[in-house]
């Protein structure tokens, strides 16, 4: 994507619940 001349950015997380989300199901899982 980043090829395609799609931004992509970083941040810093620590101390903030995340979660890596690759499929439908880890975003449900999440989601709860």
């Amino acid at each position: 994507l980043v090829g395609q001349g799609h931004p992509f950015d970083t941040c810093d997380v620590s101390g903030y619940f995340w979660a890596d989300v690759d499929t439908k199901e880890d975003l449900d899982m999440v989601r709860g």
